[in-house]
């Protein structure tokens, strides 16, 4: 069963929280005030993915369906 998932905050806890609930297939929304905090927290989960590719963990297909969630 697919669940919303709001996470308030992407500093050093909340982008983990989010990219992990995002891989399990969760839809998530994140909740950062700050625009600059929240655009360095989706580019430091896009770079987390990126690596993964890279490494062979994770399909780039499998990176854009995280990113789309």
């Amino acid at each position: 069963m697919s669940r919303k998932v709001l996470v308030c905050g992407v500093g050093l806890m909340g982008h983990g929280i989010a990219q992990s609930m995002a891989a399990a297939g969760q839809s998530v929304r994140i909740y950062e005030p700050d625009r600059s905090r929240a655009e360095a927290g989706l580019e430091r989960i896009a770079g987390n993915l990126e690596r993964a590719v890279t490494k062979g963990k994770l399909s780039a297909e499998e990176r854009e369906a995280v990113l789309a969630r």
